[in-house]
Order: C-alpha cells, then sequence, then structure tokens
C-alpha cells in the first residue's frame, strides 16, 4: 500500500513538472513571436498638401503589408528639414528628404549646427528635375546666355533659388548677373509667352504643370540642356544632384531627349536599424511600386538602377540589396 501510494506522489510530481517546462516554453516563443511582431517605425513625411505626405503613406501601406516583423505609420512633420533632425535623435525611425538637406545634416553642414552620421540612405524617390525653359525664337541657347536676362526664379525664399545658384556657377555667372524674377510659375509662363520675361526655371518631378502649360499655350518653346563635362563637375563636387535626361515628348512639341540635372530626394533611416528588415524594405518597395504610382504618378520615375544615387552612405542592408540587383 505504501509502495503504491510512493509511486502515485512521483507521478504526480513529475506530471507537474512537464506541465511547467510546457508552460515555460510556450511563454518563450510567445515572447519572441510578440517582439518580432512589433517593430514599430515612425516616418516623418511633410504637410498633407505636399506629395511626401500621401507618398510615405504609401510606403508605409507596402511596409505592413510585405514586410514581416514591421509596422510603419506615416507623421505628419515640418517637411525635409525636420525629418533629418527628427531621424538623427531617434524620435522617428526613417525619414524622407531632399537630397542637399540629407547631406547638410550628415556632414553638418548649413542649415545644421551638427553632425547627423549615423543616418544611412536606403533608396531614392523622385527627383526634383531641374527645367530652364526658353521661348523658341528667345535667342538663348545655352545656359551662360542666361546673363543679362529675365528669369523667372519661382516664389522668393524656394531651395530651387539656393540651388541653381549653386549649378549656374558652372557657367561663368552667379544670381546676380540675371534679372531674377520672383513669382509663382503659371505667373511665369504668363510672363514668358507676354515677352516679360526671358527664361524661367522650375524644379518638380515629372510632369511639371507649368511646363505643360507653356507647351500647351506657346509656340514652341526649348528645354536648356546641360552638357556632359558640366554634369560631371556639378555632380562631383555636390553629389546630392544626378544627370537626368527628360524622355522625348513628355512635353507637347519636344520631341528629343534633354539632358539635364536632377536635385535627389530620398528614404533614410538610421545606421542601428536592423539590416534583414531595411534589405526587405527596399525590396518590398522595388516589389510593388505600383502602389507607390497609383497613390503620386510620378513615382513612376523611381528605378532600382537610380535608387542607390542618395549622397550619404547607404544602410548595409540597402547596400546588399542594391548589390544584389547588379546595380553596385
Amino acid at each position: 500500500m505504501k509502495k503504491s501510494i510512493v509511486l502515485l506522489v512521483v507521478t504526480i510530481v513529475m506530471a507537474m513538472l512537464i506541465s511547467l517546462v510546457g508552460c515555460t516554453n510556450t511563454n518563450t516563443d510567445t515572447d519572441t513571436e510578440v517582439e518580432i511582431a512589433h517593430q514599430h517605425i515612425s516616418m516623418g513625411t511633410a504637410g498633407t498638401g505636399g506629395y511626401f505626405y500621401p507618398l510615405g503613406g504609401a510606403i508605409a501601406e507596402i511596409i505592413n503589408r510585405f514586410v514581416d516583423g514591421a509596422e510603419a505609420t506615416a507623421e505628419v512633420t515640418g517637411g525635409s528639414a525636420e525629418n533629418v533632425v527628427l531621424v538623427g535623435t531617434n524620435e522617428v525611425q526613417m525619414g524622407m528628404a531632399n537630397g542637399n538637406l540629407i547631406y547638410a545634416g550628415y556632414y553638418g553642414k548649413e542649415p545644421y549646427e551638427q553632425k547627423y552620421d549615423q543616418l544611412r540612405g536606403l533608396f531614392t524617390i523622385q527627383p526634383s528635375v531641374v527645367h530652364i525653359v526658353t521661348l523658341e525664337n528667345s535667342g538663348i541657347d545655352s545656359l551662360s546666355d542666361l546673363k543679362d536676362k529675365k528669369v523667372v526664379l519661382g516664389p522668393a525664399g524656394g531651395g530651387q533659388i539656393v540651388l541653381f545658384n549653386e549649378y549656374i556657377q558652372y557657367y561663368g555667372i552667379s544670381i546676380d548677373d540675371i534679372k531674377a524674377i520672383h513669382i509663382t510659375y503659371n505667373e511665369g509662363v504668363n510672363e514668358l509667352i507676354d515677352g516679360n520675361a526671358d527664361a524661367m526655371l522650375t524644379m518638380a518631378a515629372l510632369p511639371q504643370g507649368a511646363i505643360m502649360e507653356l507647351a500647351a499655350r506657346s509656340d514652341g518653346f526649348k528645354i536648356l540642356e546641360f552638357e556632359e563635362d558640366v554634369i560631371q563637375k556639378i555632380v562631383g563636387d555636390s553629389p546630392y544632384f544626378t544627370k537626368f535626361v527628360i524622355p522625348g515628348n513628355t512635353y507637347s512639341g519636344v520631341t528629343e531627349d534633354a539632358v539635364t540635372i536632377a536635385a535627389t530626394s530620398g528614404i533614410f533611416v538610421r545606421a542601428d536599424m536592423d539590416e534583414d528588415i531595411a534589405y526587405n524594405i527596399c525590396e518590398a518597395v522595388y516589389n510593388n511600386l505600383d502602389i507607390l504610382i497609383n497613390t503620386v504618378e510620378s513615382s513612376k520615375t523611381m528605378s532600382i538602377e537610380n535608387g542607390k544615387d542618395l549622397p550619404i552612405p547607404l544602410h548595409p542592408g540597402a547596400e546588399r540589396f542594391f548589390r544584389e540587383q547588379g546595380v553596385l
């Protein structure tokens, strides 16, 4: 009888131990799954009126649908300049900005007072393409011909004016050598057609609305081109610029390709983002560009070939992705 009782007690104790071990394993697995499933990424975009915010929302959708172990939300912010600081201080984990500001933040140049050298690039988004246009019969054939001419540069204080003053110097002139007109692009079209302006600068993704209006209303216009040797010097000195070819027939009446430059814009993160997560984000975005294009049509200019062209070091996950694609 005593022997039977002892056996019964031993059996019960062993069963309890097995149960406890089983519960411990279950809890460990559950904790691991919860940790992986809740890696949240806040993405700094801009105000709701521009294209950064809807584009950021589309990228967040792609991450949520196709990147295991990550979830993302697009946050309204002050835009490019602020996003550099927000990512640099880890207030958000991902941001989008114009290339010149990403570059300035990484190297601690104006308008920033410190280096944010933990920033790393993921991929470029649609570039801001430089269009310097004039009427067909204006007698202006080169950027060097803009000296002493009346040139519409857009509203005063715009970022395109700062960049214009950078690259126009490669043609031996500065912004002080032209007669700058600071009005909106649509007003600039009127001034060109009425003969009150000689040329106009615009910077935006393709196709640009003001240039489409000019094509529709004028008797002919041309896009001033950048020479290859000048482009190489510009990009060498300021890597946030890149060569860009505007395809023929983008605008009515301009049937030939036009060689110009563009200012890059891109998505960037911190160096401490998990390498696999960064890789998977790149892969998911390029596998689902249709989602971006359906949200912001100008995203059709995005490609794997130019996706690596950011002015700061790539994140190791992005670098691995582009290397596997054969573009690095």
